[in-house]
């Protein structure tokens, strides 16, 4: 059974007046227009892989609503654990070939042998080199790939103690195999599967049940397209979503942001907004936290950025209400980009910036920004120590930081002006590169970052003029505090304060000509 990658583009969709339902089209266009993007990057790039990918990044509470769209707890996919396990411990390492004495000629015959064992000439039976097909690299990287996906689908449902251990096995033999193999993440194939089935009989029954785990997945998908198997799918997350309790109806605009921020940052080509004019590559688009949640790696340069879900540590507000006896789990972001720069001593100074996905669809959204704000304005208290946030001193109130925004909201609707700028994408787009500085708390809506003919086709140019700004300012940060490091490590405490007393100096007055004319919330 052959599996394709999930590389197909949503089609547009014809404009609509605002409201729910089209805002619901609307969110699911968008997610399925990131994912299949993300499925191009994948490690396993199968519908399965991408599958795995989305049901990891969804909210627990999402996750366990979906459990019976997962099925991981059904037989088929237990038993193709116990296969793939069973398969990964054979011996695969090359063998010396074996010989079998053959009627007629066939290609494998050792002609120097015959001619030397048989005794009449022209022979009148034939030594032939048994070869036995062994699992070669590339082959046990399908295996392992697709037995990455499996350990990760089985997260998504309860597990029995005697499969924990099937699994916790499975885990540790593929680690050894990797090992062995090094990194050959290649997808488990059609090609895979026959030479599998060429093999001896415990081969060929590990492989079908393989196959039986396989079918089993593309029936739950369904017989249709890879866009319209991504939008039923998106179907189903915002229905569970509905049924949820906090019913906050991000999930779907929460993950399709995030690949946004990604992909707006791989895609961006102006040298402006490239940190010292190197371009953002992809570096993983499936390395997992504590947590077994998904990251996006991305790197120009020196200068990396991790895109996450789960909250930085070190909530401030945290320990005040611990301290008053009240259990606290403190502030969740929806979306954490932590830029970071290593030392020649291998070192490592991080900055963070924080995002929400805001589905604000009721009436024009305005009320829900506005409480949205006062919450970023929380997480600039919770995470400032670690955003670089500074809360001006000159009395009005003003948020200054290292990074502005520090904070940003990507909102169904509401957004009238960006920093001061807009409608015009034009007009947004040179607010951003201007060097004045930007408010510490920003929003942009679905008519500015969704963007295209009828808000329905996915256009860069905002998220990525928008993550260009915050890139190089993370970049600048980073650099001084390298320098700074650099100061202290070598004895200079002169330059060192010269420095730190530099860097007191908000960032809005550092730069001769700059005007001070924006505001600290858009």
């Amino acid at each position: 059974m052959k599996r394709t990658a999930v590389t197909s583009i949503a089609p547009p969709v014809v404009s609509a007046p605002l409201g729910n339902r089209v805002a619901s089209r609307r969110d699911i266009d968008l997610f399925v227009d990131q994912v299949s993007w993300l499925g191009k990057h994948l490690r396993d790039s199968s519908r399965l892989g991408v599958m795995s990918w989305i049901g990891r990044a969804l909210r627990p509470e999402v996750r366990d609503e979906l459990r019976a769209f997962f099925r991981v707890d059904h037989q088929v996919h237990i038993q193709a654990e116990r296969e793939l396990l069973a398969l990964l411990r054979r011996p695969w390492q090359k063998q010396s070939p074996r010989y079998s004495r053959l009627d007629m000629p066939e290609r494998n015959v050792d002609w120097a042998r015959t001619h030397v064992e048989e005794l009449t000439s022209p022979p009148s039976r034939f030594w032939a080199r048994d070869v036995v097909p062994m699992l070669d690299a590339g082959l046990l990287g399908g295996l392992c790939s697709l037995g990455r996906t499996m350990l990760d689908l089985g997260t998504l449902g309860p597990l029995s103690e005697e499969r924990r251990a099937v699994r916790e096995a499975l885990r540790d033999v593929m680690a050894q195999v990797a090992r062995t193999i090094g990194r050959r993440h290649g997808a488990y194939t059609h090609l895979h599967e026959q030479r599998l089935l060429r093999m001896d009989r415990e081969t060929r029954s590990s492989a079908q049940a393989i196959r039986a785990y396989l079918a089993f997945w593309q029936d739950r998908f369904g017989a249709e397209g890879d866009t319209e198997r991504l939008r039923a799918f998106a179907k189903e997350i915002e229905e569970a979503d509905l049924r949820c309790q906090r019913r906050t109806l991000d999930s779907l605009l929460e993950v399709s942001v995030s690949i946004a921020v990604a992909r707006a940052a791989q895609e961006t080509q102006d040298t402006v907004d490239l940190p010292d004019g190197v371009r953002w590559e992809i570096e993983d688009v499936d390395e997992r936290d504590e947590r077994n949640v998904p990251r996006i790696l991305l790197r120009a340069g020196a200068l990396s950025c991790t895109i996450s879900k789960n909250a930085p540590k070190g909530d401030a507000l945290v320990p005040l209400l611990v301290d008053m006896g009240i259990e606290a789990r403190g502030n969740q972001p929806d979306i954490v980009l932590t830029f970071a720069q290593k030392h020649a001593d291998g070192q490592e100074d991080r900055i963070v910036v924080l995002a929400d996905a805001k589905r604000n669809a009721e009436h024009d959204g305005r009320g829900y920004l506005a409480t949205s704000v006062e919450t970023a304005a929380v997480y600039a208290v919770s995470f400032g120590h670690l955003m670089g946030v500074r809360f001006h001193p000159d009395g009005h109130g003003r948020i200054d930081g290292d990074v502005l925004p520090a904070v940003s909201l990507f909102c169904r609707q509401g957004v009238k002006r960006v920093a001061g700028a807009g409608p015009r994408q034009e007009d947004i787009v040179a607010r951003l590169r201007a060097p004045q500085r930007l408010p510490a708390v920003m929003a942009l809506d679905f008519q500015h970052f969704f963007g295209g003919e009828g808000g329905t086709r996915w256009t860069p140019a905002i998220v990525g003029a928008w993550f260009g700004r915050i890139a190089r300012e993370a970049s600048a940060a980073l650099r001084h505090r390298t320098a700074e490091h650099r100061s202290q490590s070598g004895g200079g405490q002169e330059r060192g304060s010269q420095a730190q007393a530099a860097r007191s100096v908000p960032s809005g007055r550092r730069e001769r000509g700059r005007r001070d004319d924006g505001g600290d919330a858009a």
